[in-house]
């Protein structure tokens, strides 16, 4: 399974620029594996970049986005490379925003962003950074700004959008390269998710570099380059409205930074704390009706004040008192607009960059003031107020998530498996350690028992939504593995069973699956252990004669084709209806 980070601490942590930036000079070409299909060969990057950026010529192939048909656009940036865009037309639509995409891949891998801006009624631009996909030179932090105003010009200028009618989307890296477009340029709105302060992390992200290159290199960025993409400084120079995203469990950048920010512009500002969701892309699948929603909701409010001269709606506020020392219990004070479903996050920062520590108070308001109190593990330092779109009232004032199937199955999900890694292994095993003779290291293995706990709690795959059942195979998979070594042991039992039970939930199309996660895109379900556990299945089966089940087993081994097929290196079955040569039940 190929495993592409979207950014790390380091990366994005330096991965900003100029916001101009000279011609590079043409570097030789050096080859850039990407490990994927239709990877390029890449002309070198500086030496600060080369550590930092990470991109990618293979193209996202998702059939759920294919349909969208965007049209490929080229324009210039100011170095004179040719960047990449994906246009997606909406039909009638004046309404344009750009999105400023993270730090891995190129702009194909943003598809689904651009799926719930134009399902909203707006025109979407992505586009590859220099020296990502397909759009020309070498990866640079220099050259992010200038790449961001190309874009808008070719928004703006090619496509005629007056700055009312556009709005930005800044995601991980690109969220600070669009605060900073947003002031200079004042567009209609702007949403950034996962934003950082990159003068708090660069110490920690570079070090001391070890060449006078990067030295120099990293001079520049302290003393040029910091102060004018501060987030804190661009915020209050954009004057339009803002809207912050961020997962409370990023553990690639601190929610703090965001936390921080609101509290220095609560002014027009729209602020969302994602509950129990890490760094983007995890926020398309957490509460993806909710994410959908909320950034759909934004742009239609910002872009119809902008064009017809009204306020934005008022934003929900919120405040809290301590109401009792021990146990402790909080006095919380909601002033909305308007009655609806608002959710109250009370956040503290923690230690270091650890992600802060978060509770949630999801209550129905009615318009004006509404006091409340709950029990609290701790007192707040922030108080983050979101109205809601979907909500299910629990019938006593207060309201739970109402999530989409994806995101339910998600979340069931999660939960076995919390509750399976905090299992043991049922079976103790004594393994010989490798490259001694006599030594032996003890092993606990999940064996029978853990089977006999997890099938009874193993939904049906059916019930599972498409995108999440991968997830359940691979977990039995890999407790295939561990049956399969307990029967080298004498301690095995029920492997077949665990083995037959994964075949509903592997993807049909296996080098085209994609799982998103925390900070994470997993793209392709290429597991070799099982393929292997897969293929143990088929020879069993064509062992005891089950050849119905052995075709069966065949095409879903050759799903993984065609490196996984050679790997397997397994004869193909006869067909169920040829009668086996006599002499066992193989037909040997």
């Amino acid at each position: 399974m190929h495993l592409l980070r979207l950014a790390t601490p380091f990366a994005l942590a330096l991965a900003l620029s100029l916001p101009t930036a000279a011609r590079a000079t043409p570097q030789a070409a050096v080859p850039r594996d990407d490990g994927l299909p239709n990877a390029t060969a890449r002309p070198a990057m500086d030496p600060i970049s080369s550590r930092l950026l990470f991109p990618r010529s293979h193209e996202l192939d998702d059939p759920e986005f294919a349909a969208l048909a965007p049209t490929t656009v080229r324009f210039e940036n100011g170095e004179g490379r040719q960047l990449r865009g994906l246009w997606y037309e909406s039909p009638a639509s004046d309404r344009t925003v750009l999105v400023c995409m993270g730090n891995t891949g190129n702009c194909s891998w943003f598809a689904p962003f651009a799926a719930i801006l134009h399902g909203g009624g707006c025109d979407v631009l992505l586009f590859d950074w220099q020296g990502y996909g397909q759009s020309e030179g070498s990866g640079s932090l220099l050259s992010l700004p200038g790449d961001a105003l190309a874009a808008w010009r070719f928004v703006t200028e090619t496509k005629g959008r007056a700055p009312q009618q556009v709005g930005l989307l800044g995601i991980s890296l690109g969220s600070v390269v669009a605060l900073q477009l947003a002031a200079n340029v004042q567009p209609a709105a702007c949403a950034v998710e996962d934003l950082f302060f990159p003068d708090e992390q660069l110490a920690a992200a570079v070090g001391t570099p070890d060449s006078t290159p990067a030295r120099l290199a990293l001079a520049a960025l302290k003393g040029l380059v910091l102060p004018q993409i501060d987030p804190r400084v661009n915020a209050p120079r954009y004057a339009g409205p803002l809207f912050l995203l961020h997962g409370d469990a990023d553990w690639l950048l601190t929610p703090m930074a965001t936390v921080r920010l609101l509290a220095q512009r609560p002014e027009r500002t729209r602020a969302w704390l994602l509950a129990q969701t890490g760094h983007s892309p995890d926020s398309l699948q957490v509460d993806e009706w909710e994410y959908r929603d909320q950034l759909r909701r934004f742009f239609a409010d910002a872009f119809a004040a902008a064009e017809g001269g009204a306020s934005l709606p008022i934003e929900p506020r919120a405040s809290v008192a301590v109401a009792q020392a021990e146990p402790l219990r909080l006095r919380v004070e909601v002033t909305a607009a308007r009655a609806g479903a608002v959710q109250i996050a009370l956040a503290r920062a923690r230690e270091g960059a650890a992600p802060l520590d978060a509770f949630y108070e999801r209550r129905l308001v009615e318009a004006g003031t509404t006091t409340f109190e709950c029990d609290a593990p701790f007192v707040p330092d922030h108080v983050i107020a979101t109205e809601m779109c979907h909500a299910l009232p629990r019938g006593d004032g207060t309201f739970e998530p109402e999530l989409s199937p994806a995101s339910q199955s998600l979340a069931d999900y999660l939960a076995l498996e919390r509750e399976w890694g905090a299992r043991r292994g049922d079976v103790t095993v004594k393994a010989p350690l490798p490259g001694a003779s006599d030594a032996r290291v003890e092993q606990r293995l999940r064996g029978p028992r853990d089977w006999e706990w997890l099938r009874p709690r193993l939904p049906d795959f059916e019930a599972v939504d498409p995108r999440i059942r991968p997830r359940y195979a691979e977990l039995l998979l890999w407790l295939a593995f561990d049956l399969e070594t307990c029967e080298r042991f004498g301690a095995g039992g029920a492997l077949r069973e665990v083995r037959l039970a994964s075949l509903g939930f592997l993807p049909p199309d296996p080098p085209r699956f994609v799982t998103l996660g925390n900070a994470r895109i997993e793209v392709g379900f290429q597991s070799p252990n099982g393929v292997r556990q897969l293929s143990a299945a088929w020879a069993d089966a064509v062992a005891h004669g089950d050849l119905a089940l052995a075709q069966q087993l065949w095409q879903v081994v050759k799903r993984f084709e065609p490196q996984l097929e050679r790997a397997t290196e397994l004869p193909e079955p006869p067909p169920v209806d040829q009668p086996t040569k006599s002499g066992g039940p193989s037909g040997r």
